[in-house]
């Protein structure tokens, strides 16, 4: 019974909001009860297309409580993909995916997420490095821990769709 969706049948008072997606996330329809059966990656890409679709539509629209959103196991495990992907030099902390991968990425991402979830999470300070530059000088790099990266690709994953949507298409 907790982790069934509630969704209100009409707005309570004139300065009542509905929270993100409300209406488009869980209607009653067949489609939307079949979405917590999706896996992980199609939950995400559903979510993403809805929040998409919904700035899309609403230009004026605000998006109201996503940190929770960012915070899910989905998300998270995602980002962390998208880190690995990258690869990339280790923060200030000298942590390396191959570390995480040895203490076990599930129990990393889990530890991440509920530092998150009670906002108990700070970011580390950023590597400072000097890249060389075709002219001689040099170019400062930040490198942020793998911990902040993956933090940071998660909030991309509930952003961008949003912002994304604000951008006209423009064809060549």
């Amino acid at each position: 019974m907790a982790d069934r969706v509630v969704v209100p049948e009409k707005p309570r008072k004139a300065g009542w909001r509905e929270g993100p997606l409300l209406k488009v996330s869980f209607q009653r329809n067949d489609r939307e009860r079949a979405l917590p059966q999706l896996s992980s990656t199609e939950w995400l890409q559903e979510f993403q297309r809805k929040l998409h679709e919904k700035a899309k539509a609403e230009p004026k629209y605000r998006f109201y409580s996503l940190y929770d959103k960012m915070y899910r196991m989905e998300v998270l495990v995602e980002a962390y993909r998208k880190v690995k992907a990258n690869r990339g030099a280790s923060g200030v902390d000298n942590e390396t995916l191959e570390g995480v991968e040895k203490k076990g990425v599930i129990e990393y991402l889990t530890e991440l997420r509920l530092e998150m979830k009670e906002r108990r999470y700070v970011p580390k300070p950023v590597r400072r490095v000097y890249i060389p530059k075709a002219n001689g000088k040099q170019r400062p790099l930040g490198i942020p821990t793998i911990r902040d990266r993956v933090v940071q690709t998660a909030f991309l994953l509930i952003l961008e769709p949003i912002f994304e949507a604000d951008f006209a298409v423009v064809r060549l």
